[in-house]
């Protein structure tokens, strides 16, 4: 009998200990920003219940809490302490949405260090890039004038030619140069003498120079100093070479690097017996044997063995852009294949 007493005694108490407490649940956002805060923890004082907020700035406690006051406690690295005395009645909590933390006066003063170290940094980003504006404003002036020379240079070399300039369509800023188009020859019998140079050095007729565009912008070109990675004429490589003049006299864009281009959708590779014409690529294999097979340079075809690249290999004790024979040993062992733009 007493047993039975003291059970329904303790499911009582147990009853009313439950109906007298309750759980709740709020969130946290920043005073400065109203930004929703992450991983601020707040506490319920004299206890050891503890909870963390989440992306969303929201904490909850599942856990029964007793009704009465309670001081709830929310901290974060930088924030003011926030303590406040909430009241919790039986069946209902109280709304702890919004609770706003403060900055600290040294979270204050950091933060406003690292927005001017901030600007400090776009200011010298500005900076930097109106330098580069200048570096470029200097250089097309660089060009316009080594341009000036070619075309006097060409005029000289092409007494008997009449010569307009213009704009190739299409070319991009830094390709957008002027380049000289034959429009008639002043005697039928005769060759400027652009051809008749250039018929020497690749031994054909004058009269299968005909394309006047190609070799002028060949001689404009001729002599210019490799430089590995380099695109102008103080210094350029192969496939920035073949880049260029494809660009300036055909009005066709192709990739930058000897391997890209050989890869290229845009370029058919053939092989001999296939015969090779006026402005194929002509690609070589980048090492001395028969295991490295990737491309590591690449020249325009010129007919009669001959072909014109800008290399740093001293074939006739030169270097640079200059126009070189197909039949050498040198490039006989590394010769890979030509290549041909797709409908040509």
């Amino acid at each position: 009998m007493n047993k039975i007493v003291l059970t329904l005694l303790f499911i009582f108490v147990s009853l009313l200990s439950f109906s007298q407490s309750t759980t709740f649940s709020g969130s946290v956002i920043e005073e400065e920003s109203n930004v929703k805060m992450e991983n601020a923890i707040v506490k319920i004082e004299g206890t050891v219940l503890a909870s963390t907020t989440n992306a969303e700035g929201r904490f909850i406690f599942n856990t029964i809490i007793p009704s009465g006051q309670q001081f709830i406690i929310v901290t974060k690295n930088g924030y003011e302490t926030y303590i406040k005395s909430f009241d919790f009645i039986e069946g209902r909590a109280p709304d702890m949405s919004g609770i706003i933390l403060k900055l600290t006066k040294e979270e204050k003063k950091r933060r406003k260090k690292l927005n001017k170290s901030s600007d400090k940094e776009a200011k010298k980003e500005r900076k930097a890039k109106e330098k580069k504006l200048k570096e470029i404003r200097k250089e097309t002036e660089k060009r316009e004038k080594e341009l000036a020379k070619r075309k006097k240079k060409l005029e000289k070399q092409n007494e008997g030619v009449i010569v307009s300039y213009g704009v190739v369509n299409g070319a991009t800023p830094d390709n957008n140069l002027e380049i000289p188009f034959e429009t008639g020859v002043s005697n039928t019998d005769d060759y400027s003498a652009l051809q008749q140079k250039y018929s020497k050095i690749i031994g054909v007729s004058p009269a299968e120079i005909t394309n006047i565009p190609l070799y002028q912008f060949i001689d404009g070109w001729m002599g210019a100093p490799y430089k590995m990675g380099g695109s102008e004429i103080d210094g350029i490589d192969c496939s920035s070479f073949t880049q260029r003049l494809y660009q300036v006299v055909f009005e066709v864009y192709i990739a930058r690097t000897a391997q890209a281009q050989a890869d290229s959708k845009k370029i058919r590779q053939f092989t001999p017996p296939a015969t090779p014409e006026v402005n194929d690529f002509v690609f070589f294999y980048q090492g001395s044997n028969e295991y490295d097979d990737s491309i590591g340079h690449v020249g325009i075809y010129l007919g009669n063995n001959k072909f014109v690249s800008a290399t740093s290999t001293k074939t006739n004790g030169k270097s640079g852009v200059k126009i070189d024979d197909l039949s050498t040993s040198y490039w006989k062992k590394k010769f890979c294949c030509f290549g041909r733009t797709q409908g040509n």
